[in-house]
């Protein structure tokens, strides 16, 4: 799907891609993993990650592909899969943490190791997702909806 969307616009052919923004709440981690053994490597991903579960606690749901409930906002609840084990899954296929938002918190923006080398980027590993989620959650804490800041 992902290669047919990029051959069928002229403009996208043969170039890559410099940002994928997943934002299901559905399904997420296994989406982006399924794109990555295709071989499909943008410069950097942006993707939900379930901000309830701090690191170093792994969590990866079930995905069965329904994409159903988004009526419900409890139905999503726990629907993507954990900070840490997104990292982790990143890092397999030669990518690294490069941020979390603080507003909304439950956004990872990750980086190919290549592209932030040749930006002079620094990026954290998945030993490093803790102390990352501490320093930007003090506390330990993530309002989804915060707006105090």
């Amino acid at each position: 799907l992902f290669r047919s969307a990029m051959w069928n616009n002229v403009h996208l052919r043969d170039r890559e891609v410099d940002l994928l923004q997943i934002n299901l709440w559905d399904g997420d981690c296994e989406i982006l993993e399924a794109l990555l053994k295709e071989g499909h490597s943008p410069r950097f991903v942006r993707i939900n990650f379930w901000h309830i579960i701090p690191p170093p606690l792994l969590y990866k749901p079930p995905f069965d592909g329904s994409m159903s409930g988004y009526d419900d906002p409890f139905h999503q609840a726990g629907k993507t899969c954990s900070l840490q084990t997104l990292v982790g899954m990143a890092e397999e296929h030669n990518y690294g943490l490069l941020a979390i938002d603080r507003n909304p918190c439950d956004l990872a923006t990750l980086v190919r190791y290549d592209v932030a080398e040749s930006l002079g980027l620094q990026w954290k590993t998945a030993k490093e997702a803790q102390e990352v989620w501490q320093q930007r959650y003090p506390g330990s804490v993530c309002r989804l909806n915060d707006r105090s800041e």
